[in-house]
């Protein structure tokens, strides 16, 4: 096998609140009054050492914050390393946030030869491209149109196409694997899974762990930055799943168990007491909480209680975008259960906000997870924050409570979804 990446004592170093805030502006006011201090900055990966060869599919797995994304965004050359080695052999074709790297200002077919050139392509190779390029994203008569003009579907068609099209070497894929409508979705995944075969190096973050699973020879678990263990997916796999999940007889201690040095989520969370800022120059997350049905903020939650998710943050300037808060949750074993987001959105003023969202009582009992996140689909498709993994609560039952279970059964009961659904009893002959 040949040598596709290697890294080599991989370090880098970038700011943490200052990325967000910090601004010539802010700067000078500080100086005059004599507060300014130099932006702090933080160790983001920590003398990363990995070779991948050629042709292999490698799952990239951990917790919010581990330096995920951080790694593919070096690999991929979008961020230079503070110190150490990378080398790469191939051509790159990153897919990590649909839509990045576009000009908004230029048409769509100039985006495109744009793109090729950046990754290496000449201008002559991406125009006889782009006609499979836009007809496969479905939008050959946007091609003179500015990218603005595009809706975030066609935005997102566009993204996945040449970066798909372009036959790479080395594929990056950050949670980016399904898009469009269903019929896209279909026609999306049969050219993935020619890729899957074909002899391209494949690098893909995600939570879903079947995923990783079924799809990656290799997985890499990264944690605060290192590589905590590299081999073998399912070894791997169960590995993290045994750190991270709670087992059955200490559900009630989400809020206070952790594993190692490595707390696990709570059910509610303040970034301003955790010193951190997430977000934009638009929106910035405060706080989150799972309360249940007496208001009472709890890891614990009957199965048949109906609990509440809420998320407060602040609009920190005036926009045309329509902010969608939404929430992920996730099994202990990170299987995603469902996402859910707000039906309608609309441009908001300045000021905080605080979004609550009601839990229906269907889930099993068991240990789940929640990820926060708001996203703006107009005028253009962006993520603002998302945290994956960052609330935790159970759900605990007792032979008292009849939901779903079947009529003189006592034991534990499979699967994550566990509803009272209607039956009728017909005599037909």
């Amino acid at each position: 096998m040949k040598e596709a990446i290697r890294l080599e004592q991989v370090s880098l170093w970038r700011r943490t609140q200052e990325e967000f805030s910090y601004n010539l502006k802010k700067s000078v006011l500080t100086f005059f009054e004599g507060k300014y201090r130099q932006p702090a900055k933080k160790l983001v990966l920590d003398k990363i050492d990995l070779v991948l060869e050629q042709g292999e599919k490698v799952g990239i797995i951990g917790s919010n914050g581990a330096g995920k994304s951080t790694l593919l965004k070096v690999i991929s050359g979008i961020l230079q390393p503070t110190s150490g080695t990378l080398r790469v052999r191939g051509q790159i074709a990153p897919l990590m946030e649909l839509g990045a790297g576009f000009d908004p200002e230029i048409t769509v077919i100039d985006n495109i030869l744009l793109y090729g050139t950046l990754i290496g392509f000449s201008i002559p190779e991406m125009r006889e491209r782009a006609e499979s390029i836009l007809e496969f994203a479905e939008i050959e008569d946007y091609k003179h149109v500015p990218v603005k003009g595009l809706s975030s579907g066609m935005m997102a068609r566009l993204a996945f196409a040449i970066a798909t099209d372009i036959n790479p070497d080395i594929l990056i894929l950050d949670e980016v694997l399904s898009v469009g409508d269903e019929s896209f979705k279909n026609k999306s995944k049969k050219r993935m899974d020619q890729l899957w075969k074909d002899h391209v190096t494949i690098l893909v973050v995600s939570h879903s762990m079947k995923f990783i699973q079924e799809s990656c020879n290799k997985v890499i678990w990264m944690k605060k930055g290192r590589i905590n263990l590299v081999g073998d997916s399912q070894y791997v796999i169960d590995s993290y799943i045994d750190s991270v999940s709670p087992t059955s007889d200490d559900l009630v201690l989400l809020d206070d168990k952790a594993i190692g040095n490595e707390p696990l989520p709570s059910s509610s969370i303040s970034y301003s007491e955790n010193d951190r800022i997430v977000g934009d120059e638009y929106v910035q997350m405060i706080s989150g909480c799972i309360k249940n049905s007496v208001d009472e903020i709890s890891s614990e939650i009957l199965i048949n209680e109906t609990a509440r998710v809420i998320m407060r943050y602040k609009i920190l300037k005036e926009s045309n975008h329509k902010f969608v808060p939404n929430f992920h949750i996730h099994s202990s074993h990170g299987f995603c259960v469902f996402v859910n987001s707000i039906k309608e959105a609309s441009v908001l003023p300045v000021g905080e906000y605080e979004m609550e969202c009601i839990l229906p009582n269907f889930l099993n009992e068991g240990s789940y997870f929640v990820g926060m996140a708001i996203s703006s689909f107009e005028p253009r498709l962006e993520n603002h924050f998302f945290e994956q993994n960052i609330l935790a609560f159970n759900i605990k039952d007792s032979l008292e409570v009849t939901i779903g279970r079947p009529h003189g059964f006592t034991g534990n009961i499979p699967g994550v979804i566990r509803t009272q659904l209607q039956w009728n009893l017909a005599k037909v002959s």
